[in-house]
């Protein structure tokens, strides 16, 4: 089990712990509703990226592994996400995307966030092992996970972090190595930078893919009396099957924690897709997925009675097919509150 060691600094206080858990109470559970996605899918090797804009250096999309990445070419090359609003980050959010790790003296990379007035408000700075937050009054919170240069594994890693209100949490492949619980910044546009040094060695490129921005919403239990249902996105499966991926563990016993909790909830759970594919292998698909959840459900502990599932297909969808970010909010999982029985 990978251990973390997590330092916070505020002010002149400072307080270190380790951290075991990979998921349960400080798993990483992405936003209600995605504002944008990109897995360059349909983007054209040696061009820039359609969803982006490009702040500085040079960018491109690049073939890695068989699949579309984006290239940051030179150091400090720095893109933001292309939107219609210059401030588009909601007071509760969350960010994933993956980078390459290939050496640990070469990379480094930034995530940087912005007020209102587009000023530089705060600078998460990480390359894998260790991650830096930087405020406007300098340092906020220094954090590692116990990767060492001695047992560095090349590869992909994912950055994740929420933030709601004041406080950020920082992820690294599903584990938490940062917790602020008041950031006092004002974070509403961000970019990414990275690049490959002029003197790098050879395998040193800097590479992103698999981008997520999502609004969060309010807890699970408001939402469920309010609304009758909630809907996620973070239940992942693998590719044309019905097998749940490991990251959707911190989702899943989110809402098995709410059933827990509360034994007069009742739901059914109901799959839905995008549009591409076909109808028939969708539909099955679809229902194959949410009796997934259910079993999921049920090993950990939820009564079976308190489980239907129903597969959809891409029959009800909730934006445009047309688009990644649509086609992102139409694969989804919901659950649908039932009336309690006597």
């Amino acid at each position: 089990m990978q251990h973390i060691l997590l330092k916070c600094v505020i002010g002149l206080a400072s307080l270190s712990l380790m951290a075991s858990s990979v998921y349960g109470q400080a798993a990483f559970v992405r936003g209600s509703t995605v504002i944008f996605e990109d897995n360059l899918k349909h983007e054209k090797a040696g061009e820039f990226p359609s969803q982006w804009r490009l702040v500085r250096g040079s960018a491109e999309v690049a073939r890695y592994e068989g699949e579309n990445v984006l290239s940051l070419l030179v150091t400090r090359t720095e893109v933001a996400p292309l939107m219609r609003e210059k401030s588009y980050l909601p007071q509760a959010f969350t960010i994933e995307f993956d980078y390459l790790m290939n050496d640990l003296r070469q990379h480094a990379y930034e995530v940087s966030f912005f007020n209102e007035n587009g000023r530089r408000s705060g600078t998460l700075r990480f390359n894998g092992e260790r991650f830096t937050l930087g405020g406007r009054g300098g340092t906020v919170a220094e954090g590692s996970t116990s990767e060492t240069r001695a047992g560095f594994q090349p590869g992909w890693r994912r950055l994740a972090l929420s933030f709601n209100q004041h406080e950020l949490r920082i992820f690294s492949d599903g584990v938490r190595v940062l917790n602020v619980p008041r950031f006092e910044e004002e974070l509403r546009s961000f970019q990414i930078q990275g690049g490959r040094p002029s003197n790098a060695r050879p395998n040193s490129d800097a590479f992103i893919r698999n981008v997520v921005v999502a609004e969060g919403g309010m807890p699970l239990y408001e939402r469920v009396m309010s609304e009758g249902r909630f809907s996620t996105t973070e239940i992942q499966f693998d590719v044309n099957r019905a097998d749940i991926r490991p990251e959707s563990a911190g989702v899943i016993d989110q809402i098995f924690q709410l059933m827990r909790d509360h034994k007069d909830l009742r739901f059914s759970v109901e799959g839905h897709t995008d549009s591409d594919g076909n109808v028939e292998l969708n539909q099955r698909l679809s229902q194959q997925r949410a009796e997934s959840v259910v079993r999921a459900l049920a090993e950990k502990g939820v009564s079976p009675d308190r489980l239907t599932a129903k597969g959809w297909g891409a029959s009800r969808p909730v934006a445009d097919n047309a688009t990644e970010e649509g086609k992102a909010q139409n694969r989804r999982v919901e659950f649908v509150r039932l009336e309690t029985t006597e």
